[in-house]
C-alpha cells in the first residue's frame, strides 16, 4: 500500500480523477423521504399510495423467505421503475418504507429483518439477507429490462459496486447516494446525457495537474509562515 501511495503513476491518476469530477456538471441529489410509521404504515394509507394495477409485478423477484409484509412495497417498487411509469419520487418512497419497516422491525424484535439470501460475491455473505440486497435487485432487474439497458447497465453495475464496497449495516445510510443515483437514471433514461465528454477539455485537467506541485509547494511555505 505504501508504495501504491508513494507511486508518481497512480498520484498522478488520483489528481487526473479528481480534477475531472471537480469540472464535470452536478445537480443536487434527492433524499429519501421521512417515513412515519403511525401513519405510512397504517393500511389506510397504503391503500392510497398504491398505483400498481396488478399485484403480479414483483412476484419473479420475490422469494419464498422473503417477509409477506413488505411484498405490496415491493411490488410498488418494481411498478415505479417500469418504462410505462417510471416514477423517481414514488421509488424513493418506497425504498424508505421498506428500510423504515426493516429498521421498526429490528427495534421491536430485538433481530434484524430477514430477507431470503442473495447471493453477492462483493459483501461479507453473512450479510447476504439484508433488505437492501432486494431493493437493489429489483433495481438492477430494471435496469436490464429498460429499453435503454444498453445505456443503463454500465452505470447501475458501477453504482452497485461502489454500495457494496466494505459494506455493513452501518455504512447503509451513507450509501444510499449510489442507490438513489441508480433510480435516477432508470426513471430518466430516456433524456440521459451519455454523449457529454467528461471532461469537454482534456487541456484543463492536464493544467490542473501540472499546477499541482506548485500549489502545494505554495501551501507549505504559507504553512511554515504561520508556525515561524
Amino acid at each position: 500500500m505504501t508504495d501504491m501511495r508513494n507511486n508518481g503513476d497512480a498520484k498522478l491518476m488520483v489528481c487526473e480523477a479528481a480534477a475531472t469530477v471537480a469540472l464535470t456538471r452536478k445537480g443536487k441529489l434527492t433524499n429519501l423521504p421521512t417515513i412515519k410509521p403511525e401513519h405510512d404504515f397504517s393500511p389506510l394509507t397504503m391503500q392510497e399510495n398504491l398505483k400498481a394495477p396488478s399485484s403480479n409485478y414483483g412476484r419473479h423477484l420475490a422469494k419464498q423467505e422473503d417477509p409477506l409484509d413488505i411484498y405490496v412495497a415491493v411490488n410498488e417498487l418494481v411498478y415505479c421503475l417500469r418504462a410505462e411509469s417510471r416514477d423517481f419520487m414514488r421509488s424513493l418512497y418506497w425504498i424508505a418504507w421498506m428500510l423504515k419497516f426493516a429498521s421498526v422491525y429490528k427495534k421491536t424484535n430485538k433481530q434484524p429483518l430477514v430477507c431470503s439470501y442473495r447471493p453477492n460475491s462483493f459483501i461479507d455473505q453473512s450479510y447476504g439477507r439484508d433488505v437492501i440486497w432486494l431493493i437493489w435487485e429489483i433495481v438492477v432487474d430494471a435496469s436490464r429490462t429498460s429499453p435503454q439497458a444498453g445505456v443503463l447497465l454500465p452505470y447501475i453495475d458501477s453504482l452497485f459496486k461502489l454500495h457494496c464496497l466494505r459494506w455493513n449495516p452501518s455504512v447503509l445510510k451513507n450509501r444510499l447516494c449510489f442507490l438513489i443515483c441508480a433510480c435516477q437514471f432508470i426513471c430518466e433514461s430516456n433524456t440521459l446525457d451519455v454523449s457529454y465528454p467528461v471532461p469537454q477539455n482534456s487541456g484543463i485537467v492536464k493544467g490542473i495537474t501540472n499546477n499541482i506541485p506548485q500549489w502545494l509547494r505554495s501551501i507549505i511555505e504559507t504553512q511554515r509562515t504561520f508556525s515561524s
